[in-house]
């Protein structure tokens, strides 16, 4: 056993723990909780946050504007499973249908459309193959960045070290901003009974020290504690690893021989990708939109200003009519006092050029993202014109990228069922056994009219054979197939046509002239037909 990642051994453990409690690791982790929170629809106190370092004076005031553009834009990239890709185990119909099986009761179809969005929100993800001993059963869990982290070989970039937790009060912080700011409520801190009734991602409940690690050989849990002790005279804080017995494991032995994981990044790196910019930039775009939206809303008000002799005060009265107001303004008499003047005084607010430059920062943002072809309407500022806009663009070289990687996640996941198969001793699929995917192609966006219209255009130019129509139609299509549909047409075509066909002849035979006599085929119209 590698003496460096000995997971019995209390140093090892401390020394993994200290690396994480790092600054840039626990920046990574804190970023990526943020992310999920933007992504699932806490994303307010982020904004507020933001226009309250912006505005600290006048932050109260401010219309907050809440649309995601992050889940808009990742749920747009996350299409490689909008259709189950077909799967199929070494020819044979028993193990496609055992495997299928498998992922059905394990939600792992489910799971991987979650890593699809997870993927694609933070460019790299982590999907865990477990077996339930109890329930016997299997269980696919796409993992969040912040609920893991990673030791890997430096050289290779294999996995070594996987470990688990929930997120503690430091990472789940920001997402609390703003949040029970009445002095009058319970502030958000742990109630005690967190072992008993589940709670908010952002509950101060949340934070644990515990921690589960794996490697090929070996899995442990311990629970990390801080204690005070008197070192020279001072207080200091001193950590300690506590290892908590695992039921049925004593030995904490991995009985997989293999880590049960799947670690897919955008890049090849042994590091973690660059941090997507993708939440950073809709907490931005709805600051910039709130400074819209709150312009919008005063633009309508203003301030009156009145101008009268100092003798004068109190002396004016308020005249109402229906919905207008008038104001009665007496004048002075003395000379040399000023007329009494009254002036509203608008905000005048330039709402056109802000919306313009909404508009503007939000299609930096969508191209960024490989969004392409939208068309974004100038001043759009409502969820439904983006949502138009973000539904209109087309994705397609991105989802085919990501099918890509995700033919060799499954394929890893395969390899990792086939494992827990010989552990669990019932060896319906075998490590020799292979997985074939097909993932369907994603159809272009565009409309059915332009699509036909491209399709006549090629056809006329002889750009495509006839049955290549079918195939521009629907990408999933086979060459083999398409032919058929076109023998198929035009056999019902010629079917058609001969049916019209007789059917005029047989009714040409039976038309009669006035004295009921055939009519001559030499006549049209009841004249001779010269020649």
């Amino acid at each position: 056993m590698d003496e460096e990642n000995d997971l019995l051994n209390t140093n090892v453990i401390m020394r993994i723990l200290t690396e994480t409690e790092k600054s840039e690791d626990k920046d990574r982790r804190i970023q990526a909780f943020d992310a999920y929170q933007c992504y699932s629809g806490n994303q307010a106190p982020y904004v507020r946050q933001q226009i309250e370092r912006n505005r600290p004076t006048s932050a109260k005031g401010y219309t907050i504007s809440n649309i995601s553009i992050s889940k808009m834009i990742t749920d747009k990239r996350a299409q490689a499973y909008s259709e189950e890709p077909i799967r199929k185990v070494s020819d044979s119909d028993d193990k496609t249908e055992l495997y299928d099986e498998i992922l059905k009761e394990g939600s792992g179809n489910e799971e991987l459309e979650f890593f699809d969005k997870t993927f694609n929100l933070h460019k790299y993800g982590l999907m865990w193959v477990n077996y339930r001993q109890k329930e016997q059963m299997y269980q696919f869990m796409s993992l969040q960045p912040y609920e893991f982290i990673l030791v890997r070989d430096k050289d290779t970039g294999k996995l070594l070290i996987v470990g688990l937790n929930y997120p503690d009060t430091e990472i789940t912080q920001n997402s609390r901003t703003g949040a029970n700011r009445d002095p009058g409520m319970k502030s958000n801190t742990s109630d005690g009974i967190a072992d008993l009734v589940a709670e908010g991602q952002t509950d101060g409940a949340a934070e644990s020290k515990t921690w589960v690690f794996w490697s090929d050989t070996q899995v442990v849990k311990v629970v990390r504690r801080t204690t005070t002790v008197i070192q020279n005279g001072v207080e200091v804080l001193k950590p300690s690893i506590t290892y908590i017995p695992i039921e049925g494991n004593p030995d904490n032995v991995n009985p997989l021989g293999t880590l049960p994981f799947v670690y897919v990044s955008s890049d090849t790196s042994v590091d973690y990708p660059t941090i997507n910019p993708l939440t950073e930039q809709s907490i931005t775009f709805n600051a910039q939109q709130s400074e819209t939206l709150t312009a919008k809303n005063v633009h309508g008000s203003g301030v009156q200003v009145f101008k009268y002799p100092e003798r004068m005060a109190g002396r004016f009265q308020k005249m109402s009519h229906g919905q207008l107001s008038a104001i009665e303004l007496p004048q002075s008499s003395k000379e040399g006092d000023s007329t009494t003047e009254f002036d509203y005084k608008t905000s005048g607010a330039q709402i056109g050029p802000m919306m313009d430059s909404d508009t503007g920062y939000l299609t930096q943002i969508m191209k960024e993202h490989g969004i392409e072809n939208f068309e974004m309407d100038s001043g759009v500022n409502a969820m439904n014109g983006i949502s138009r806009a973000i539904s209109g663009a087309s994705v397609q070289k991105i989802i085919e990228h990501n099918q890509k990687r995700y033919h060799r996640l499954e394929k890893a996941m395969f390899k990792i069922v086939a494992r827990w198969e010989q552990v669990i001793g019932s060896r319906r699929i075998s490590e020799d056994d292979e997985l074939m995917i097909i993932f369907p192609k994603p159809k272009v966006m565009v409309s059915d009219r332009e699509t036909l219209e491209n399709i006549k255009m090629m056809l006329e130019l002889g750009l495509i054979e006839e049955h290549e129509k079918f195939i521009k139609m629907d990408p999933n299509m086979t060459e083999e197939e398409a032919k058929e549909k076109l023998e198929r047409i035009e056999a019902k075509k010629m079917e058609n046509a001969q049916r019209f066909l007789g059917g005029f002849n047989d009714n040409q035979s039976e038309r009669v002239d006035q004295e009921g006599e055939p009519e001559s085929e030499g006549f049209i119209g009841g004249t001779e037909a010269e020649g």
